[in-house]
């Protein structure tokens, strides 16, 4: 019988499952989600790049600038 090539995928490769695990909180009720411990950090967007810059640039700016109250 012909399958998707997407079902394929998901079950040989395994490329749709998710390496965190859920966990159900026995206060909440509620799921929450571990990531694993070795798992590497997201990149910085370039939106916090620049932030990162500015803010450096403005907190300077405030602190050089002397001149308060």
């Amino acid at each position: 019988s012909p399958s998707s090539p997407v079902a394929d995928l998901a079950t040989s490769s395994g490329a749709f499952a998710t390496s965190a695990v859920a966990t159900i909180s026995p206060k909440s009720g509620k799921k929450t989600w571990k990531k694993p411990e070795g798992k590497p950090k997201r990149p910085l967007s370039a939106y916090n790049i620049f932030f990162k810059e500015e803010r450096a640039r403005l907190v300077a700016e405030i602190n050089g600038g002397g001149g308060g109250g």
